[in-house]
C-alpha cells in the first residue's frame, strides 16, 4: 500500500514537473502553425480563390498537425528523435513567415508568426523539456528491460510445459 502511494507521488510530481513545459511547446507549435497560416493565406494566397486555396491549406494544416502531435507522442514515449518533428515543423512556420514582409501583413499577425516558432524552439531547448525527454527515454528503456523479462518468463514456461507434457506422454507409455 505505501509502495501504491509512493508511486501515485512520484507520479504526481513528474506530471507537476513536466507537464506545462510538454504543454507549452504544443502550444506554441499550435499558435505558430495557425498565425504562419493565416498569415500566409492574407498575403501570398490574397488574390487566390477560396474553393482552389481551401483544400491545400487544409491539407498542409492537417498534416502539421498530424506532425505536432506524432512528435509529442513520439517524445512522451521515450523516442527523443521526435523533438527534430517539432524543430522541423517551427523552421517550416518561420521561413513561410519571414518572407510575407514584402506584402506589409498586420504587425501584431507577423510578430506572433515570428515569436512563436522561435518560443517553441526555445522550450525544446530548455533544461526541463531535455530532462524531461532524458526520464522518458529512461521510462522507455525500464519498460524494454521488464517486455525481456516477461518475454524470457513466457519462453521459459513454455518449455517447462512441453517438458512436463513428453514426461507425461513417457510415464503413460510405460504403464
Amino acid at each position: 500500500m505505501n509502495e501504491e502511494r509512493l508511486s501515485y507521488n512520484a507520479r504526481r510530481q513528474f506530471s507537476r514537473r513536466y507537464t506545462p513545459v510538454l504543454m507549452a511547446g504544443l502550444l506554441c507549435a499550435s499558435g505558430a502553425l495557425s498565425a504562419t497560416m493565416n498569415l500566409v493565406i492574407t498575403t501570398y494566397l490574397r488574390e487566390a480563390p477560396v474553393d482552389e486555396v481551401g483544400p491545400m491549406v487544409m491539407t498542409v494544416v492537417c498534416t502539421q498537425v498530424f506532425l505536432i502531435i506524432l512528435s509529442n507522442y513520439l517524445i512522451a514515449r521515450g523516442r527523443p528523435q521526435g523533438m527534430w518533428i517539432m524543430v522541423a515543423v517551427s523552421f517550416v512556420c518561420l521561413a513561410s513567415a519571414v518572407p510575407t514582409i514584402a506584402f506589409q501583413p498586420n504587425p501584431i499577425l507577423y510578430a506572433l508568426a515570428l515569436l512563436l516558432p522561435l518560443l517553441c524552439l526555445l522550450i525544446l531547448n530548455s533544461s526541463r523539456h531535455r530532462e524531461f525527454r532524458k526520464h522518458c527515454l529512461s521510462f522507455r528503456h525500464e519498460r524494454d528491460a521488464v517486455t525481456q523479462q516477461i518475454k524470457a518468463q513466457r519462453a521459459l514456461e513454455k518449455k517447462r510445459e512441453m517438458l512436463r507434457a513428453r514426461g507425461r506422454s513417457g510415464r503413460s507409455r510405460q504403464h
